[in-house]
């Protein structure tokens, strides 16, 4: 293993012509991001940092949390919505009519299909006779 290399301080604040903001890391083993750097790289409360050591640093990559935002209404530009309320009951069992009609023109499936390595209850069935 390699001697760490210890640095100055003024080596750590100009190091590649880019101002350094020192931090210092508290009791449990924490920092702070600065805010410039956490606006920068758009990192939002609950964001997950993905550490590694990369040499003599750590490098930090961070994944967005799921998003808070609703979806509600997203498609709404897109929908027609030629059907009057009262017409509703007619225009879902036309559709259920249309879907029976297509899965009858569907040419049926001999076998199940497997979802796994294991044989289907029809198989095992079949294998004892």
């Amino acid at each position: 293993m390699s001697p760490t290399r210890q640095y100055n301080t003024q080596e750590m604040l100009y190091c590649s012509s880019v101002v350094h903001m020192p931090t210092t890391v508290g009791t449990k083993g924490q920092l702070v991001i600065e805010k410039h750097i956490r606006d920068r790289l758009g990192v939002k409360p609950g964001a997950i940092a993905v550490q590694a050591l990369v040499g003599d640093r750590v490098e930090i990559r961070f994944v967005p949390p799921a998003h808070a935002r609703s979806l509600f209404g997203a498609l709404a530009q897109h929908v027609k919505r030629d059907i009057p309320d009262r017409e509703w009951a007619k225009a879902k069992r036309q559709a259920w009519e249309q879907a029976a009609k297509d899965q009858e023109a569907t040419p049926a499936r001999s076998e199940p299909i497997r979802r796994s390595g294991k044989r289907t209850t029809r198989e095992r069935k079949r294998r004892r006779t």
